[in-house]
């Protein structure tokens, strides 16, 4: 509400410095639990079923559903259309500067393409160097594209938000096909 005092400020300040220390603790023993946790996440299972659910556009074209389990969001987003690229994230403010997004298609083999990313301005998102969201199914089915995925709600790497609370979710798709080499075109406005 920018009514922020100057010691809250330092608070806040400290946090962040508290958290870098966290995550640098948290990314040095990493490689000694990364068996672990991958043996651990291919045993989690996708829920069977998505207790919330929320029509993102008026025209009902895009869909989300989700569940928490643990520490982990597990979402499900159906998109109105099939051959290209679709995109969800999370915005600080509604828009696309700031958002963490996620985006996934199918490449001409038919193999399944996913990233995790971020927007630091309008424009295509960057890919991120840690890749903290991961792909539980990609299909495309009578003219739809179903995108599931699952991700901590809480992440080290400074291009993720932390999901709590309400969040603004974004999202958008393409008009065509993703080129060879993997470039989104971008998408046409009323497809955001």
């Amino acid at each position: 509400d920018g009514r922020l005092s100057e010691s809250h400020g330092g608070r806040q300040a400290q946090q962040r410095i508290d958290r870098g220390r966290f995550c640098s603790m948290v990314a040095a023993v990493a490689t000694v639990v990364i068996a672990a946790a991958a043996a651990a996440a291919a045993r989690a299972a996708a829920p069977s079923s998505y207790p919330h659910a929320e029509t993102l556009d008026a025209g009902g074209d895009v869909r989300m559903r989700w569940a928490v389990t643990g520490d982990t969001l597990h979402v499900e987003a159906t998109f109105a259309v099939a051959g290209t690229w679709v995109a969800l994230g999370f915005s600080p403010n509604g828009g696309m500067p700031g958002a963490d997004i996620v985006v996934a298609w199918r490449d001409a083999n038919g193999t399944a393409v996913f990233t995790d990313r971020h927007a630091p301005t309008y424009g295509a998102p960057l890919v991120d160097a840690q890749q903290s969201a991961t792909l539980d199914a990609l299909d495309e089915v009578d003219g739809a594209t179903v995108l599931r995925f699952s991700r901590a709600l809480a992440s080290c790497d400074e291009h993720d938000m932390d999901v709590a609370g309400t969040m603004r979710v974004i999202y958008a798709y393409g008009t065509a096909p993703v080129a060879a080499g993997g470039d989104i075109a971008k998408h046409a406005d009323a497809r955001r």
